[in-house]
């Protein structure tokens, strides 16, 4: 008698309603689990491109300098010029900093994560880069920027 009635209720429409709704709730965690997995691999991905940021100037290898320099001349020179000390027209209308000037870089909070947050969402007539630029591009021109207050330095020891 447990056989039939086991056999019945297995073969049932509630028995299947049940199975669909363990289905389910099996493919909701999959789903869950895999969504935690990608987002906590993004965060740790973003971790590492900020911590590069942070140490990165001596490290860019030739290429990434050569593109972070043609980034520069592509989206920045028309304002900072191509030395950039900002002695363009439209530099100077703005008033943009001079990158060269180890004051600036002194005075006003220059930590890779400002600098990074003000090409990515602009500053006064500057626009924003975030949809242009990657994290990647937007490090390695904050590192060929650096170059800039370096170079003044050296120049300042002669």
């Amino acid at each position: 008698m447990n056989r039939d009635y086991f056999r019945k209720y297995m073969n049932s429409d509630r028995a299947r309603a049940n199975k669909s709704g363990l289905s389910f709730l099996k493919a909701a965690m999959i789903v869950l689990m895999l969504s935690t997995i990608a987002f906590v691999t993004v965060a740790s991905q973003e971790k590492e491109t900020e911590d590069k940021a942070a140490g990165q100037e001596s490290q860019l290898s030739t290429e990434q300098l050569a593109k972070a320099k043609e980034l520069f001349i592509e989206k920045c020179a028309r304002c900072h010029g191509a030395d950039g000390r900002g002695q363009t027209v439209l530099g100077e209308m703005l008033l943009v900093p001079d990158f060269t000037d180890a004051k600036w870089w002194k005075d006003k909070n220059t930590e890779n994560a400002e600098l990074a947050k003000i090409i990515a969402n602009g500053k006064g007539e500057m626009p924003a880069f975030e949809k242009k630029l990657s994290r990647s591009e937007i490090a390695n021109l904050i590192s060929y920027l650096r170059r800039f207050s370096k170079s003044s330095e050296a120049k300042a020891e002669h």
